[in-house]
């Protein structure tokens, strides 16, 4: 599904260049679920960016979906994003003035979907997630773990191959963190690719696999690494 070849990522500044990725090769297969684990700022962040086709890497070759991306306008990019990629995040991105309803309704509406198909996708996913009671509230009147349910089933209203999800759990306490990775955990069961950073190793425990990353090297640690060093 997604492979990466000698890939890096450096920024520039005032002609001071910062690695924030040396060089990596990894495979990611459909109905994977990957821990991206490490210390912050050690490239996670940046990482997921790429491979959501937000940033560019410096060198090497990513391909997405077979797609050579180098190759593709940021028009083509954007379309991909929209129809293949799910953005879960730390600080949910809600939108105030909308309710839920229309909160998960709003990717539907920009890809032109009909308003009955619509309709029926929204009230799928918020069933799915638990939220069917909700439609009609503003995201202040929810409580972290419903926003980000909501922020949950916003990204899965397109039915996208692969999610991305930046530290899901880090603003929630330990109930609402599992009943997200439970929500998670069952959408990788359905197929759904799943790369997800997180600074809990206990949530790591949870993937498929896990990569670790300090100081912009990727490494590959089995589960069991972690269930024996933090569990």
């Amino acid at each position: 599904m997604l492979n990466f070849s000698s890939v890096t990522k450096n920024y520039e500044e005032n002609t001071v260049v910062t690695q924030a990725l040396q060089p990596f090769n990894l495979q990611v297969s459909s109905g994977d679920f990957i821990a991206l684990v490490g210390p912050s700022g050690s490239g996670k962040t940046t990482f997921l960016n790429i491979a959501g086709l937000l940033e560019s890497p410096s060198s090497g070759e990513y391909t997405f979906l077979d797609k050579d991306v180098k190759t593709l306008s940021d028009k083509q990019k954007s379309r991909l994003r929209s129809s293949d990629i799910g953005f879960v995040f730390q600080g949910f991105h809600l939108l105030p003035e909308l309710n839920v309803y229309d909160n998960v309704e709003i990717p539907l509406r920009y890809s032109r979907v009909p308003a009955k198909q619509r309709r029926a996708s929204v009230m799928s996913l918020l069933e799915q997630v638990g939220l069917c009671d909700r439609i009609n509230c503003k995201p202040n009147q929810l409580s972290g773990g419903q926003q980000q349910r909501v922020a949950i089933a916003r990204a899965l209203v397109g039915k996208p191959s692969l999610i991305l999800a930046d530290e899901p759990t880090g603003n929630l306490d330990s109930q609402n963190a599992a009943d997200i990775m439970a929500i998670l955990s069952s959408l990788n069961q359905c197929g759904t690719t799943i790369l997800m950073v997180t600074h809990s190793l206990k949530l790591a425990q949870q993937a498929k696999r896990a990569i670790e990353i300090r100081d912009g090297v990727l490494k590959e640690r089995c589960i069991e690494h972690y269930a024996a060093r933090w569990g």
